[in-house]
Order: C-alpha cells, then sequence, then structure tokens
C-alpha cells in the first residue's frame, strides 16, 4: 500500500506541478543567454524608473484580483473571497497563462478548480470564471475599436497600413472570442461542452468533478436563467459589469505604462498611444503561438512594432527583454509557489 506522502507525489495535481517547473527550467536554460542581457542591461536604466515599472506590474495582478472580486459581489457568490488571496490566485493564474498560452483560458481552469475547493458551487465558479473570459476579451476589443477611432480621425499621428491589419484582426478576433466564450456559457451549450471536456482522456482523472458539475447544472429553465451568457445580458444588472470592465483595461493600461517607463528610463521620448498600439498588435500575434510564454513570437513581434513605430532596434530590444523580465521571468517563482500552495488549500486553510 502507498503512503500519503508517495499518494501526493504523484497526484494529479503534484505532476502539473512538476510539469510547470520542468517548462520553467527548459525555458531558462534556452534563453540563458537572454537573462544575462537583461541583468547587465538593468543596470544602466534610471533606477526610479526601474521601481515604478516594477509597481506597476504588480498592480496588474492586484486588477485582476478585483475583476474576480467584483464579479463575486454581482453574483453575490458566497463565500466571498479576500482580495488578498484572490491576488495570489491571479499571480498563479497569469503565470500559468504565460506557460500555457491559451487566450486565458488555462489560468482560468486553475482558478474554477481553486474556487470549487473553496466551498464555492460549480455553477457559480463557472459564473466568475466565463465573465472574467468576457470582460478580458470585451476590452481588448474596447482598445482595438479605440486605437481604430483614434488613427482614423487624428490628424497628427498616422500609422502604417500594416498597424490597421492587426487592428481589424484583433477586433475580428476578440469579437469572435467573446461570442464563443458567451455561447458556450448557455444553458443548453456549456453541459455539452463540459461532457466533451470530461470525455478527453488527459482529464479522466477528474472526470468526477465534471460529473458534479453537471449535476449542478441539471437546473430548471427559471433556475439556470442569470446563470450566464446572454440572459444575463439582456438584464439590467448588465451594468454592474462596467467595474470587471474596466479593471480589464487597467490591467493593460498597468503594461503599458510599465513600457512607457522603461523607455522614459532610457531617457527615449515615446508616446503612449504608440505604446499601447505596439503592445496590442504583439498580443495578437502571441494568440497564434503554442510555445509557453509565446517566447520569440512576443519579442520578435514587440521589437518589430516598436521599430516601425520609430524606436531604434536597439532601444526596442533592450525595453522589450526587460518588459519579459518584470512581467514573466520574475513573477514566475511566486506564481508556481502560490500555484502549489492554492492547490492544496481548503476553506479553511487558504488564509493562512
Amino acid at each position: 500500500m502507498k503512503s500519503p506522502s508517495a499518494r501526493n507525489f504523484w497526484s494529479v495535481k503534484s505532476l502539473i506541478f512538476y510539469f510547470f517547473i520542468i517548462i520553467l527550467v527548459v525555458i531558462a536554460a534556452a534563453h540563458f543567454t537572454e537573462l544575462e542581457s537583461i541583468l547587465a542591461i538593468l543596470r544602466n536604466i534610471r533606477p526610479a524608473y526601474l521601481v515604478l515599472a516594477l509597481a506597476l506590474q504588480t498592480l496588474t495582478y492586484w486588477a485582476n484580483a478585483r475583476v474576480y472580486y467584483d464579479l463575486m459581489a454581482i453574483f453575490k457568490i458566497k463565500p466571498l473571497i479576500k482580495v488578498s488571496e484572490l491576488f495570489k490566485c491571479s499571480i498563479s493564474s497569469l503565470t500559468i497563462n504565460q506557460i500555457m498560452p491559451s487566450a486565458g483560458v488555462s489560468g482560468n481552469t486553475f482558478v474554477l478548480s481553486y474556487f470549487y475547493r473553496q466551498g464555492i458551487k460549480w455553477r457559480d465558479a463557472l459564473k466568475i470564471v466565463i465573465f472574467e473570459l468576457a470582460t478580458y476579451y470585451g476590452a481588448a476589443l474596447a482598445i482595438f475599436l479605440l486605437l481604430l477611432f483614434y488613427f482614423t480621425f487624428s490628424f497628427t499621428e498616422k500609422i502604417s497600413g500594416i498597424f490597421y491589419t492587426f487592428i481589424f484582426l484583433g477586433i475580428v478576433i476578440f469579437s469572435l472570442a467573446i461570442a464563443a466564450i458567451l455561447f458556450i456559457g448557455t444553458r443548453r451549450q456549456l453541459p455539452a461542452f463540459l461532457r466533451k471536456v470530461a470525455g478527453w482522456k488527459p482529464l479522466v482523472s477528474l472526470e468526477r468533478r465534471f460529473q458534479t458539475m453537471l449535476t449542478e447544472l441539471r437546473l430548471t429553465e427559471e433556475e439556470n436563467s442569470g446563470i450566464i451568457s446572454w440572459q444575463f445580458l439582456k438584464e439590467k444588472k448588465r451594468r454592474a459589469l462596467a467595474g470587471p470592465l474596466g479593471w480589464q483595461l487597467l490591467l493593460t493600461l498597468f503594461d503599458s505604462l510599465t513600457i512607457y517607463l522603461l523607455f522614459a528610463g532610457f531617457n527615449v521620448k515615446f508616446s503612449l498611444v504608440y505604446v499601447i498600439l505596439g503592445l496590442m498588435a504583439t498580443r495578437v500575434v502571441a494568440l497564434f503561438s503554442f510555445i509557453p510564454g509565446a517566447l520569440i513570437f512576443f519579442e520578435g513581434s514587440m521589437i518589430f512594432f516598436y521599430s516601425l513605430l520609430g524606436v531604434p532596434a536597439g532601444m526596442a530590444l533592450i525595453v522589450t527583454l526587460l518588459f519579459r523580465f518584470l512581467s514573466f521571468w520574475l513573477p514566475m517563482p511566486a506564481g508556481l509557489f502560490y500555484y502549489k500552495r492554492l492547490s492544496a488549500a481548503g476553506p479553511d486553510t487558504a488564509d493562512k
């Protein structure tokens, strides 16, 4: 008979954690020269700007935590988890999204499981996760529409056709993403989707949880009317989503301000609007990458876009490497640490 420690070592959660560790080690080994370059660059930036950039990156996790908290408050979901715990959960979630690119789905899968362990019903946990994704896609769509409006009617700043292509591509992709997530979240489609997922061989060990989820979702139409999707958006309560949507917009703004400050730290004057444009175009490219962290795709795209916008290629490289260090490499250990801790956390242990 296996000892408890042996069973814990070979558990699904532990194996996933070890998988993340292996990926991180492989990525770090493959990009060791890049990390050395980053450390050398750090000596040349003005310290105050670097500290501010680091603070803004910390605020991205806080903003993400507020999205979850506000959604729980909107739907009156109990227990209402503290923002401090959701902050830790957000670090893990965004770290997983970096390691396993999936437009936010991989990280939210972890969040869904975490909520369930905290005593939240599957039905309620799904509400939060689906609307978190919907507001994330909605914020990205809003930014692309604002960029299109700004550059179409601006007389002082013009962009090349390639940026218009990526703006339109972003509008199409995120519009389809919103439609897809809300369609999957309907009363009929969600159970069907979960049944298909439960039958996927790598997730057979999680089948019992999916069956519990399906049981909870077999509700009457009246009980189910406010679960997720279009029904909720038709109600007056949809205005409450302005809060989570605002936090999602702030999340992108914090990332953009981080890049802006990194440029300023090297005495490079660069428009914040151009910073946002280059970042959003880069995110569109990163969506098509299945490489952990969209490495190479992300860096190459950001350097390319900022160079097209007038930044010297060398400076674009330096700022891109520093931004990736702050947003990808630096939070990785904390993200994996909280992943391991929160994966074992129950209602009585989460706040300890």
